[in-house]
């Protein structure tokens, strides 16, 4: 990051120009087995390069500006190679030796990519008008425009991960007869057996026939384009009845660029498109102050529209689309006590109703499928995954002087996490009851603080608690 400033009489220019790079990668062994089924890789490349200019002043009469534009271009990659042991899972199947299911099929790999460029632009501004000594208005816009292309692909690769369709062999056993697997002719020879009509297809497209249960198809979807605009407003009204008490309204929206959903398997166009989500939001709150305590308080109320959602898809993938809408609404308090000065206790508390407000398409979890049979269910009403309603912190801090240079601080937290579901569907069975975890650091740190050391305890006491959860 390269940031220049120019001071004039009453304005400051900025310039902010940045740059970031980013390359990971990463294999894991995914079937949950001691056995070799399933593998993935991953290798992912991001680069992106940010300019931003503004200006910021303050008129005579006390009115502060803010305004300024910003461009940014990024380019992201993403190969993503999933290798079946095909083989051992038809063995597993059918019930054959492997040494016989290796003379029917191969091992694979399904390879998912997305090539994307994604460039934007914005202007925006926002001032700050002092009505009175006690009463200001905040006003704010930005204009986003987004563009982005890509290309999303699903192809057939060999072990090597090298795109590949593989040899032809003959599949009669999976569509029509699996009583040919007790024909030892047949398992000599499955593509030269020739007492019924052979049914040949590609080696590895036979693989993703059974590993996508016949849902998978291979595509290429080039020329991929999506384009936005985006116009997103605040306003904000405070009043400071008196040196210690403040009290605010304010009003936003937003919005979160759409794009092409990466994991994506079938075969329409259309549905590897994801749409933007948008939000306004409302909040109400105060800030009080008295000689040894503070007490800040806010109610807030969200109003989401195509809120974007990724679920796991009971497979061996997860899909992305736009739950239809959604309200968050809830109560922040936050309350810091110091009675004297090397000791503070902080006490914050979060209430939050987050659900769907009409979701009618779904995709099951596994409890709703196995009871009824369907694959889209209607999730309006039902509150989002991974959202406790009550969040909470309680920490303690205390410092003192142990030589004329040298202090020492301490810090002591218990965390509070209602329960929730950990898994992107809402499976009840990845249900997680409320727990707490208690931290603690000790910081060693001269007077002139130009450096520290620092000790940290996380998970004191080992509390073990679900974080994500998959029903497979």
């Amino acid at each position: 990051l390269i940031s220049a400033e120019y001071e004039f009489d009453n304005i400051t220019l900025t310039s902010l120009t940045g740059y970031s790079h980013y390359q990971f990668e990463q294999s894991m062994d995914v079937d949950i087995s001691p056995a070799t089924l399933i593998n993935t890789y991953q290798d992912e490349n991001y680069r992106q390069l940010s300019q931003e200019i503004r200006i910021t002043g303050e008129t005579e009469s006390g009115l502060q500006y803010l305004a300024g534009v910003y461009y940014q271009q990024d380019t992201f990659n993403n190969d993503y190679f999933a290798d079946f042991n095909t083989p051992l899972l038809v063995a597993g199947a059918f019930s054959i030796s492997p040494s016989a299911a290796e003379g029917l099929i191969s091992p694979f790999s399904r390879h998912i990519l997305l090539e994307q460029e994604t460039s934007q632009w914005a202007a925006f501004g926002n001032v700050n008008i002092p009505f009175t000594d006690q009463l200001t208005a905040s006003l704010g816009y930005r204009y986003l425009t987004i563009k982005k292309e890509g290309l999303q692909a699903v192809r057939a690769a060999d072990i090597n991960h090298q795109d590949a369709s593989g040899e032809l062999v003959d599949i009669r056993y999976l569509l029509t007869d699996p009583s040919l697997l007790l024909n030892a002719d047949y398992l000599a020879d499955p593509t030269g057996y020739s007492v019924t009509e052979p049914i040949l297809v590609p080696d590895y497209t036979a693989g993703y026939l059974i590993v996508s249960n016949g849902n998978g198809v291979y595509h290429e979807f080039d020329n991929l384009e999506r384009k936005e605009h985006h116009s997103m407003f605040q306003t904000a009204l405070s009043y400071q009845w008196d040196k210690n008490f403040m009290a605010y309204l304010s009003w936003s929206n937003g919005a979160k660029a759409g794009g092409f959903d990466f994991l994506y398997e079938k075969g329409n166009r259309d549905d590897v498109i994801y749409e933007d989500e948008e939000a306004s939001v409302f909040e109400v709150g105060f800030k009080k102050n008295w000689q040894t305590l503070q007490l800040n308080m806010a109610l807030f109320y969200g109003e989401y529209d195509d809120l974007q959602v990724s679920v796991f898809d009971g497979g061996v993938g997860f899909t992305v689309g736009n739950a239809a809408s959604s309200t968050s609404k809830g109560l922040d308090t936050q309350l810091i006590w110091q009675p004297i000065k090397r000791f503070r206790t902080l006490v914050q508390l979060e209430y939050l109703d987050f659900t769907y407000d009409d979701f009618s398409s779904s995709s099951c979890h596994t409890t709703d499928k196995l009871n009824t049979g369907q694959t889209l269910c209607d999730a309006s009403g039902d509150e989002t995954p991974f959202v406790p309603n009550v969040e909470g912190v309680v920490a303690f801090e205390y410092n003192h002087p142990i030589t004329e240079h040298l202090q020492i601080q301490h810090l002591l937290s218990w965390r509070y996490k209602g329960s929730h579901t950990t898994a992107s569907d809402n499976e009840p069975q990845t249900q997680q009851s409320a727990y707490e975890i208690v931290d603690y650091r000790l910081d060693l740190t001269p007077n002139h603080k130009q450096w520290d050391i620092g000790l940290l305890i996380n998970n004191l006491f080992d509390t073990e608690y679900l974080v994500f959860t998959s029903v497979i």
